[in-house]
């Protein structure tokens, strides 16, 4: 153990979630020593002299500290996806804060962030424009759902260290990451009502920035070794963005799932939604946002990942046809072939 944490130079938080996990196989494969801050056990690690498994939650006092001893190369990908604000206060901004300021203290240190395209602020979207890394992110995130909020402020966090000069900073912010092993392959797609009927918000015209999970480590991997990218904040979509009605054909066609989908017009439920908005703030004094919530999820605009491509060369290669067919024909937490 003590050989692994003298010639360990790269830390992956999060390194055993639904991202993290193929991030640190693609490292192995590489032969890199790799140590992983994740809770789940990961079984194959287990005899693996190239992996330090430090099974912690993030937001313990001192385990952000400790794994970053002696640590050159970060990729932070831990953040909270349950709980109440709390939980996702702990591990997903204070474990930011944390994790920048034991990396200045340091002196050095090469850290790529992963963020989200979520980060942008709705309210400047307009039906069919292009959202790139210039354009405005939420400056009121408090009204939105935990994930998202939690992410917008834990970005807020890294974009004060973009330039600072002891840190190489890359804030990368992916679109929808799809592939074996997601809990749910319609997230960002449609949502369900009871267990018998999906819903979209809208005709299922809205254009979807998906990613498959193996461009997302590919990505990764290339930004870290790309001087290029330092202090640099990239989308990362794959130019495709097929509609949320071509997805889910697909989807059913190569799935057993063939629940009936309900379209619900926009039009209609914005003003209802408002109406709630209102009656929320007189009679409880509480801000839903209910209306900006439907209205943004509703948005077809589309967004641009041709920023990283002229930096660092990387290009999303998997289409939407090849993304699932892998995604069904894949074991789950099977190693990733990059």
């Amino acid at each position: 153990m003590k050989e692994t944490r003298r010639t360990t130079s790269i830390l992956v938080t999060g390194g055993t979630g639904f991202l993290g996990l193929p991030l640190v196989e693609c490292l192995l494969q590489q032969g890199q020593r790799v140590r992983v801050l994740g809770r789940r056990p990961v079984v194959r690690w287990r005899h693996n002299p190239h992996v330090e498994h430090i099974r912690a939650d993030v937001a313990e006092p001192g385990v952000i500290e400790s794994a970053l001893d002696g640590i050159t190369h970060v990729y932070h990908l831990a953040a909270a996806t349950q709980g109440e604000w709390a939980t996702y206060q702990a591990v997903t901004v204070d474990a930011t804060t944390r994790l920048f300021e034991r990396l200045v203290a340091q002196g050095d240190g090469r850290i790529v962030f992963v963020s989200s395209l979520g980060n942008y602020d709705g309210h400047t979207m307009q039906d069919g424009s292009i959202v790139d890394e210039n354009s405005p992110c939420e400056q009121n995130p408090q009204g939105r759902a935990n994930y998202a909020r939690a992410k917008v402020e834990a970005e807020r966090i890294a974009q004060r260290y973009l330039t600072h000069p002891k840190l190489g900073l890359t804030i990368v912010r992916p679109g929808i990451i799809y592939g074996p092993g997601m809990k749910n392959p319609l997230t960002g797609v449609a949502f369900n009502i009871g267990k018998m009927i999906r819903c979209i918000l809208g005709r299922g015209d809205k254009p979807l920035p998906l990613i498959y999970i193996e461009d997302v480590v590919r990505a990764l991997v290339q930004i870290m070794h790309s001087p290029s990218a330092i202090s640099k904040v990239y989308n990362l979509v794959h130019p495709e963005m097929p509609t949320q009605n071509a997805y889910l054909r697909l989807y059913q066609k190569l799935s057993s799932d063939r629940r009936p989908v309900l379209r619900i017009p926009l039009q209609r439920l914005v003003p209802l939604l408002r109406l709630v908005d209102c009656m929320m703030r007189i009679f409880h004094g509480r801000d839903l946002q209910l209306a900006y919530k439907a209205a943004r999820l509703g948005k077809r605009v589309y967004y641009s990942g041709t920023l990283v491509t002229k930096d660092t060369e990387f290009k999303a290669s998997v289409c939407l046809k090849e993304g699932l067919n892998k995604m069904f024909s894949q074991i789950d937490d099977a190693p990733y072939q990059l």
